[in-house]
């Protein structure tokens, strides 16, 4: 781990007079750039070749480092009782949270965000705590990318609207939400161009609101009168799309609406 400083759940480290340190001695290390792959095959041929069936991220991020205390007499100063429990209370929780590193030398870190929880070891010396090493645990095989917001009008019917998916995976990445408020009756299609997928809900109304949670597969309509809106549903949730040579999406929607989109994209970097 590069940097001296992070910022976990909104808190930065060194804000309570700590920083990430070493309590050991070495010269270069290497480790695991994330985002490790297993590959499903099966053999045919008597074993001569063996196709794939599919791949898949089996594990998530976790990495370990340690603690201690910002003193100009540097690492060795004790952690009081009071002090490692506010470090516990801060660190080692059943929720996941926010996670960025802040390094001096490379600011493009503070954009890249970990979602995650601490487990936490004691470093102790002639009885007294001395630091803490850290465990974290992820809920990903990589990090994220900032919060992306996209918002815009359909004017007309069959209206498009260009979206760059700058993930760094290939493949589909799927928004945390997509809200579509429609401007006129009628049955709402959306077609992502880029692979030819159609989200499609019929009989919506001027002014009714739809709302996608499209990671946790979530539909729901602000008009009472359209509660069941999942029975007029293909259950086809909205996605974008990139292939290694185009990340362009040009979506379509048969309808007028205002739209807006908001995810995070995959950034496959790990620290």
């Amino acid at each position: 781990m590069r940097a001296t400083d992070f910022i976990y759940d909104g808190v930065q480290l060194s804000s309570l007079g700590y920083i990430v340190c070493t309590f050991d001695s070495g010269g270069t290390d290497s480790s695991s750039a994330g985002s490790e792959i297993t590959f499903n095959s099966v053999k045919q041929h008597g074993g001569v070749y063996y196709a794939q069936t599919g791949t898949e991220y089996e594990q998530c991020f976790s990495t370990t480092f340690s603690i201690c205390k910002n003193t100009t007499d540097g690492p060795g100063q004790e952690i009081s009782l009071d002090e490692y429990r506010k470090l516990m209370r801060w660190l080692n929780r059943r929720r996941f949270y926010d996670f960025a590193l802040l390094d001096p030398k490379e600011n493009g870190w503070k954009d890249i965000t970990f979602q995650g929880s601490f487990n936490v070891e004691k470093i102790e010396f002639a009885g007294n705590i001395i630091g803490l090493n850290l465990t974290f645990n992820t809920n990903r095989p990589f990090g994220v990318g900032k919060v992306t917001t996209v918002a815009f009008s359909i004017e007309a019917a069959n209206g498009t609207y260009n979206i760059t998916n700058d993930s760094d995976e290939i493949g589909v990445l799927y928004p945390d939400l997509l809200e579509v408020t429609c401007k006129q009756d009628g049955d709402l299609s959306i077609t992502n161009n880029l692979e030819g997928r159609v989200t499609f809900i019929t009989g919506c109304t001027a002014g009714e609101k739809i709302t996608m949670d499209c990671v946790d597969k979530i539909v729901t309509s602000s008009l009472a009168s359209h509660k069941k809106i999942y029975n007029d549903f293909n259950f086809t949730f909205f996605r974008l799309y990139n292939s290694y040579s185009d990340r362009v999406n040009t979506i379509t929607f048969s309808i007028p609406c205002d739209v807006k989109i908001i995810y995070r994209p995959i950034r496959k970097v790990v620290f």
